[in-house]
């Protein structure tokens, strides 16, 4: 869990202070959502997951991350498993 200096500004106090003495430049805190985003599509987990676990409120913000999904790359063809 990551510390709470008050509910108003959140991680500002300790991750803005941290970029800097990292010397990070043009991150945010949204890159955070973003990649955690990313990885679960490209773990194939359902776009419907991503979005309740992002708290997305529609699904259609979830679906930006559709295209990472190896289910939603691979060519309908190749998903026919034959025996």
């Amino acid at each position: 869990m990551f510390p709470l200096h008050s509910a108003s500004d959140r991680c500002r106090w300790w991750f803005e202070p941290a970029l800097e003495e990292a010397k990070i430049d043009d991150y945010t805190w949204h890159n955070n959502r973003h990649t955690f985003c990313s990885w679960l599509a490209l773990e194939g987990v359902s776009i419907k997951a991503i979005q309740v676990l992002a708290g997305h409120k529609t699904i259609a913000m979830s679906t930006r991350y559709a295209h990472l999904s190896p289910e939603q790359s691979a060519p309908a063809s190749e998903r026919i498993v034959t025996g």
